[in-house]
């Protein structure tokens, strides 16, 4: 009995020197291997008893866990013994160095938006550290796995045909040097790149000539494609939005019919609920680049069956418009690019200043932060984002601009103006 409590006892201890529940500890004595586990239940389910003995499927023996005890309190010295000799290393070079070293020594990590990356040996000339958004002569932009590579061509005045043919043949080339780049990075760094799974989209309101241009990654053709889905965005080639809106629609209808089948079940307080949490965000979602679409009046028919499902007028007419969150999103986004408060590039993109050399009627009721909204040669450009919100922007009263930068205050004005126009 003493040796069984013994061996109990020892396992006990085992198990506080692992620190994890169900770990298990391997070592070896004499050329068998013991393994130890810290586990509460045996096979069966039920829980060992003190004084019952050692489980069945057990075969530890006394000498083995004596061993086990040997070897962690050995690991132990040499965890301390690491530790003082670590300390006593940054004392003399200093913390930095020491984090350098480690890095060095334990290889880099190649980030290419937050996924792509590996980890190695740094070479010496530094190309296993760079990471694959600088090596490309194109504008390249990622979120997570997904990266997309562009490059545009434009002309001061309409184009020929023979022109056109010209500028998309040098793109192809152009871009297919770059994905070549972009193979030999991901060679180098052991990342390996599906081809198969590479989409090439050509913008273009123009379609009158050919589509089929040599473009190559990794010795493999790229055929385009009609669209390319982009964060959930549906883009087609000549930038009209809808395909995308009425996939929107599709989506939002069937979450609606579904609740329409269980509208039995809940009172009209829940399904507005539901609506707003299930079926609305969905035609909300990225609402500015695709809200100057005239294909919107699709998701208030959609929006306007959901009100009849409710059928409270009470609880419904509290709910803001889809075209009036539209607004309200677009102009708050356009304050950010205005004070630039975002990345440089969107910053860009905003229009200047509306300089006003004199006073006429139309100038003494625009207000300061007026802005030169672009000139739109085609519907797919008047339609979008920086057009149609610039537009909106040029139409607001001085009095919903806060004196210094406060978007909050900002959206708060905002909302207050366009309901007191409903």
């Amino acid at each position: 009995m003493a040796g069984r409590n013994e061996w109990q006892v020892n396992a006990k201890m085992v198990q506080q020197e692992t620190e994890t529940r169900g770990s298990t500890l391997a070592c070896r004595r004499l050329g068998e291997q013991t393994v130890v586990s810290s586990k509460n239940r045996n096979p069966g389910g039920k829980r060992q008893e003190q004084g019952r003995g050692k489980p069945e499927n057990c075969s530890c023996r006394t000498g083995q866990i004596e061993t086990v005890e040997h070897l962690i309190v050995e690991c132990s010295n040499y965890e301390r013994q690491r530790g003082e000799l670590v300390a006593g290393v940054v004392m003399v070079i200093g913390r930095e160095k020491w984090a350098r070293r480690l890095e060095e020594e334990n290889g880099a990590i190649c980030s290419v938006g937050a996924v792509w990356g590996q980890k190695g040996n740094r070479k010496k000339n530094g190309e296993a550290g760079k990471s694959v958004l600088s090596i490309t002569n194109c504008p390249i932009h990622s979120y997570a796995d997904d990266s997309t590579l562009h490059y545009s061509t434009s002309f001061n005045r309409r184009p020929s045909q023979q022109e056109l043919h010209d500028s998309r043949l040098e793109a192809a080339e152009r871009l297919t040097s770059e994905l070549t780049i972009i193979s030999d990075w991901g060679k180098r760094n052991l990342v390996s790149f599906n081809a198969s799974k590479t989409q090439f989209l050509h913008l273009s309101t123009r379609h009158n000539l050919r589509n089929t241009y040599p473009l190559f990654f990794d010795n493999t053709q790229l055929s385009p494609s009609s669209t390319l889905n982009i964060l959930s965005l549906s883009l087609t080639q000549n930038l009209n939005w809808k395909l995308h809106i009425l996939s929107l629609t599709k989506s939002a209808s069937s979450r609606l019919g579904v609740l329409y089948c269980l509208r039995q079940f809940f009172s009209p307080a829940q399904l507005l609920s539901i609506y707003k949490g299930i079926v609305r965000p969905r035609m909300e979602y990225a609402s500015h680049v695709w809200g100057g679409s005239t294909h919107t009046a699709l998701l208030d028919r959609v929006e306007s069956k959901a009100l009849r499902l409710i059928s409270s007028p009470p609880l419904t007419d509290s709910l803001l418009p889809l075209n009036f969150c539209r607004h309200v999103t677009s102009l708050s986004i356009i304050y950010r690019y205005f004070h630039a408060d975002c990345f440089s590039e969107l910053a860009n993109c905003m229009p200047p200043p509306l300089p006003q050399p004199r006073c006429t009627r139309l100038s003494s009721h625009a207000h300061p932060y007026t802005v030169q909204t672009p000139y739109a040669r085609v519907n797919q450009h008047l339609h979008s984002f920086i057009p149609h919100a610039g537009k909106l922007w040029n139409n607001l009263p001085s009095s919903v601009f806060p004196p210094a930068y406060d978007l909050n205050s900002f959206k708060r004005r905002v909302s207050g103006h366009l309901s007191s126009r409903n």
